[in-house]
């Protein structure tokens, strides 16, 4: 399960690095002024302890299906596909 954990790995590096002081802000997707990148890299940023946890609950358990049965590209498509839209539709 390389794609998973890596997907893991990213969302808690991000994570750490903003726990740390390091500035992540603007990678998070800015509502009123929105940068194009920024409806890829908001997908790995999360505001909480509780957001972070849940969200890679769930990827876990559904990601690892995905991969079993698409492939690690599958689970990376699958979550830049639906992270960017649900970007666009908030």
């Amino acid at each position: 399960y390389n794609g998973t954990f890596l997907l893991v790995v990213i969302n808690c590096v991000l994570f750490g690095l903003a726990v740390l002081g390091y500035r992540t802000d603007w990678l998070m997707l800015n509502h009123m002024k929105p940068r194009w990148f920024q409806f890829i890299t908001s997908i790995f940023c999360h505001a909480s302890w509780q957001h972070l946890s849940s969200n890679l609950f769930l990827l876990y358990i559904f990601g690892k299906l995905v991969e079993e049965e698409e492939g690690m590209l599958g689970v990376w498509m699958t979550y830049i596909v639906c992270g960017v839209g649900g970007s666009i539709a908030s």
